[in-house]
């Protein structure tokens, strides 16, 4: 029997080759070799292995720079098997959560993604009812199955999602191409919303290690999010202040559903970090809050650990 590791670390020359090749800037080049150095020094610093967790970092960059081609279908595939070999190698979850992080988070600082107008009440309202069904399903799994199983299947929807979001560029014509795009923003690739989604959720995954926190922060960026801009797009009152784009209706939305569905389930921890949560989405900054809130909610939970 040949060992999968040895192949696995071929295959990882061959696309680190590959991606270099296919630099096309400096400041890409700078960009990539930042998160993969950064990669290396945080797999060292857990005690893990660095090669195959840069592997990760290098795979997943490369499946965010072919998005919407044939190779983006190929590298989404070869990530699957990334995933079950990780796995039987004994890296844990939350580390391979990591490794997908940086290597799908080079690509969005790149193209500078950020949130767009909505184009359609109608097509914001399904987007949003959909992410909010899907924020339900998530909380529940990690708050009824093991946590170790409910970030493997969070990690495989990742996968399956970035999979049919590729399936749906390359094959504008088939139903489920049409059925995506019936959910995408006007003036926007598809999936980019997902992406950010994506991202938020590999933060948590990855560098939380309290269930209970993991869990506000789903409720931050699935439900709490849907909810203020179905209610923001319908509000006539008052603009923040400070940015007004945003609403208060709906940054009041945002924090009532940070604090009292996690309240609910786990007490007082969750009325602190809506505060924080509810103001950090309220700002108006460039990156999307779907990444930012978890963002924040991560350095504050490292803050919390190291003052307990």
């Amino acid at each position: 029997m040949v060992p999968l590791i040895p192949i696995l670390y071929l295959i990882s020359f061959s696309l680190l080759v590959y991606r270099i090749a296919n630099i096309t800037s400096k400041k890409e080049a700078a960009i990539l070799a930042a998160f993969i150095v950064f990669g290396a020094a945080l797999a060292l610093y857990q005690s893990t292995n660095a090669l195959l967790f840069v592997s990760i970092v290098i795979l997943f960059d490369l499946i965010t720079a072919k998005y919407g081609s044939r190779e983006g279908l190929f590298f989404v595939v070869l990530g699957f098997a990334y995933f079950i070999v990780s796995l039987y190698s004994g890296i844990a979850v939350y580390l391979i959560a990591q490794a997908m992080l940086l290597g799908l988070a080079p690509d969005a600082i790149l193209k500078g993604l950020k949130a767009h107008k909505v184009s359609s009440k109608k097509t914001e309202t399904s987007r949003d009812i959909v992410q909010i069904a899907f924020g339900i399903l998530v909380i529940a799994m990690f708050h009824f199955l093991r946590p170790e199983l409910s970030e493997s299947v969070m990690i495989t929807l990742i996968l399956l999602g970035y999979l049919a979001v590729n399936y749906g560029i390359v094959r504008k014509e088939t139903n489920l191409a049409k059925r995506l795009y019936a959910l995408e923003r006007e003036y926007t690739s598809l999936g980019e919303g997902a992406t950010w989604l994506a991202l938020g959720s590999l933060a948590a995954i990855g560098f939380v290690f309290h269930v209970k926190y993991m869990m506000i922060i789903f409720s931050a960026i699935f439900i709490a999010d849907a909810l203020a801009t179905i209610i923001g797009i319908r509000a006539k009152g008052m603009k923040l202040p400070y940015n007004k784009k945003k609403s208060a209706a709906g940054t009041i939305a945002y924090f009532a559903v940070v604090a009292i569905i996690p309240y609910l389930l786990y007490g007082v921890i969750a009325l602190p970090v809506a505060i924080i949560a509810a103001f950090v989405e309220s700002l108006p900054l460039k990156l999307d809050d779907n990444l930012s809130v978890p963002v924040v909610l991560v350095v504050l939970h490292f803050l919390l650990r190291f003052l307990q």
